[in-house]
C-alpha cells in the first residue's frame, strides 16, 4: 500500500472522528440545556414546596391553638355550670334566710310591744299601789330595754341578709352571664347555637355561619394535601434533574473520549 493510500485512510478516519467529536459535542450541549431545565424546574418546585410547607405548618399551628382553645373553653364551660349551681344554691339559701329573719323579726316586735304594753301597765299599777315590787318594776324596765335590743339585733340581721341577698343576686346573674358569653364563643368556635342571645345585644350566628373549627379543619385539610402534591412534584423534578445529570455526564464523557480520539488520530495523521 503506497503512501498516499495510507494518508487518505488516515485523513478518513480523522475525518469520521471530526464528525464522531462534533456530535458528541452538539449530544453534549442539547444534554447541558436539558439538564439546566430540569435543573430550574426542580427549583421551581422547590419554592413551591416550601411555600405549600409554610403554608401547612401555618395553618398547623392554628389548629393546634384552636384544639387547646377548645379544651380551655370545655374546661371553663364545666366551671361556669359548677358556678351558677353554686350560684344557684346560694341564693335559693339566702333567699330562704332571708325570709326567716323577717319572720323572726315580725315575732320580735311583737313580743317586744307585748314586753312594752306589760311595763307599761306595771309601771301603772306600782304608781297606783306602792305594795307591788320595785324589782318587778326595774325587771320590767330592763325587759324593754332588752326588747329593743333585740328588735335591733334582728333588724341589722335581716339588712345583713337583705344585703348578702343581694350580693348572691348579683353573682348569680353575672355567672350566668359569663355562661352565655362562653356559649357565644363556643358557638363561634365549634357548633352555632342561633338560640342564643344576650341581653338582646348580642345576636345569634346566622344559618350560614360556618364555625371556626369547621374553617380551619377544611383549611389544614386543603394545606395537607397541596403540601404532598407539592412534595411528590418535587421529588418527579429532582428525578428528572438527576436522569438528566446522568445523561449529561455521559454526554460529556463521550465528548472527552471523542476528543482524546480525535487527538490521537491528528498526532498520529502528523507524524
Amino acid at each position: 500500500m503506497n503512501t498516499i493510500n495510507i494518508t487518505a485512510i488516515k485523513t478518513s478516519t480523522l475525518q469520521s472522528l471530526q464528525r464522531h467529536f462534533t456530535d458528541a459535542t452538539t449530544i453534549a450541549a442539547k444534554a447541558e440545556s436539558t439538564y439546566d431545565a430540569y435543573v430550574n424546574k426542580a427549583a421551581l418546585f422547590k419554592d413551591l414546596y416550601t411555600q405549600a410547607t409554610a403554608n401547612y405548618t401555618t395553618v398547623s399551628n392554628q389548629w393546634n391553638m384552636l384544639l387547646t382553645l377548645k379544651s380551655s373553653i370545655t374546661a371553663l364551660e364545666q366551671t361556669s355550670d359548677d358556678c351558677n349551681e353554686v350560684a344557684d344554691i346560694t341564693h335559693t339559701k339566702i333567699k330562704n334566710l332571708v325570709q326567716k329573719w323577717e319572720l323572726v323579726v315580725q315575732q320580735t316586735l311583737e313580743a317586744a310591744d307585748a314586753i312594752n304594753l306589760a311595763s307599761d301597765y306595771i309601771n301603772k299599777r306600782k304608781a297606783a299601789n306602792t305594795l307591788i315590787s320595785s324589782d318587778l318594776v326595774s325587771d320590767a324596765t330592763t325587759a324593754t330595754k332588752n326588747a329593743a335590743n333585740a328588735v335591733t339585733l334582728t333588724i341589722n340581721a335581716l339588712t345583713a341578709s337583705l344585703n348578702t341577698l343581694t350580693m348572691a343576686s348579683q353573682a348569680k346573674k353575672s355567672t350566668e352571664l359569663t355562661g352565655l358569653y362562653i356559649d357565644m364563643t363556643s358557638s363561634a368556635i365549634l357548633t352555632p347555637q342561633p338560640h342564643l342571645e344576650i341581653l338582646g345585644v348580642i345576636k345569634p350566628p346566622q344559618a350560614s355561619h360556618k364555625p371556626l373549627e369547621t374553617t380551619l379543619g377544611e383549611l389544614l385539610s386543603d394545606a395537607t394535601k397541596k403540601q404532598k402534591a407539592a412534595q411528590k412534584a418535587l421529588d418527579n423534578a429532582n428525578a428528572e434533574m438527576a436522569n438528566a445529570k446522568e445523561q449529561l455526564d455521559t454526554a460529556n464523557a463521550k465528548v472527552v473520549a471523542a476528543q482524546a480520539a480525535l487527538t490521537a488520530a491528528q498526532s498520529a495523521l502528523a507524524a
